[in-house]
């Protein structure tokens, strides 16, 4: 099962030149302790903005109630459900919630960053910061900044601000500049949107009910061991390329593999409760073998020698349609 662990790219910058907290000083300043951030994100809204030293931006969304999570990183659109613990991946334009078999999703290690996001000046302003005397507004938030300049020379210096919002004691933005032997990077964050209102949450995650479900398909890049694949035995000739599993068929391709080798195989099915089946070449010079079980699951084996591929094909099917298809040969 392919695991996805998306977590967060902090953007704070390393350099000759230290922010770090001086541990010879006390601090002056009285903040927010860690635990009534986490208390405050069990319902919440949260969109930040991220700039690396090189320049790019990036954005990510994060959106929890009682029932629902929501997580957006560029382009990654994840919908869990926290009662299933169903994973699905959004597409707005075509309104599809896709729920994926395959992947998981660590949502903890990512909340865990925001955590750790809105409450780094806990830890990191010191005494070598100057706190402002009037408020400076980020976004819509008023915020209480705290600066902290160390300089060796116009060449060599560091610059760190971290702005704390004066209600919820959060820090809703941080600003690092460093430079060496004249060469400055500067890298940064900030909260774009932040809301605890339940009401405005419910809404957000409303709109995802109309949505069609669908489901992804499984994949593998071995012989399957869930889905339909696993009524069939392991081709032991050729090389296996793919197999693809949407529910109600799947398909797996094999290569490098003989015509003599695939009737073996065929002759091996009876031996896993199908037919014996038919086999025979069809007008487009391929190699057909087709045989079912008492579910009415149809296997398909279509070899073209001319590139000594084996595509097999299981299908959920009927009576009729089988016979129909038997009939080609």
């Amino acid at each position: 099962m392919k695991k996805i662990v998306i977590i967060l790219i902090l953007i704070f910058t390393l350099s000759l030149v230290s922010c770090n907290k001086d541990k010879q000083e006390e601090e002056d300043f009285e903040f927010i302790e860690k635990e009534k951030i986490v208390e405050t994100l069990s319902i919440f809204y949260i969109k930040v903005e991220m700039l690396n030293v090189n320049g790019k931006t990036s954005t990510f969304r994060i959106v929890e109630n009682e029932n629902n999570i929501y997580y957006e990183y560029n382009d990654t659109l994840y919908l869990i459900e926290k009662e299933t613990n169903n994973l699905y991946s959004i597409d707005d334009e075509l309104k599809i919630k896709l729920l994926e078999q395959q992947k998981e999703f660590d949502y903890q290690s990512n909340k865990n960053t925001v955590i750790d996001l809105l409450g780094e000046h806990i830890e990191k302003v010191d005494n070598s910061y100057q706190k402002s005397t009037n408020n400076v507004l980020v976004n819509d938030f008023n915020c209480i900044s705290y600066e902290s300049n160390k300089k060796v020379d116009n060449k060599n210096y560091s610059k760190s601000i971290y702005y704390v919002e004066d209600t919820t004691g959060f820090c809703f933005k941080q600003y690092s500049e460093v430079c060496s032997l004249g060469n400055a990077k500067t890298s940064s964050w900030e909260v774009k949107e932040f809301y605890t209102e339940p009401s405005k949450i419910e809404e957000f995650f409303s709109k995802y009910d109309s949505y069609n479900v669908e489901v992804a398909p499984l994949e593998f890049d071995v012989w399957p061991t869930t889905g339909l694949g696993v009524l069939l035995p392991e081709c032991p000739n050729g090389k296996f390329m793919f197999g693809i599993d949407y529910g109600e068929n799947a398909l797996i391709s094999v290569n490098e593999i003989t015509l003599l080798q695939v009737k073996n195989y065929a002759a091996t099915l009876v031996n896993y409760g199908f037919e014996s089946g038919k086999g025979g070449t069809n007008l487009g010079g391929q190699y057909v073998f087709i045989t079912y079980n008492s579910d009415f699951i149809m296997v398909r084996l279509s070899y073209a020698s001319d590139d000594y591929s084996l595509a097999i094909k299981i299908i959920k099917s009927t009576e009729a349609e089988i016979n129909k298809e038997m009939s080609k040969i």
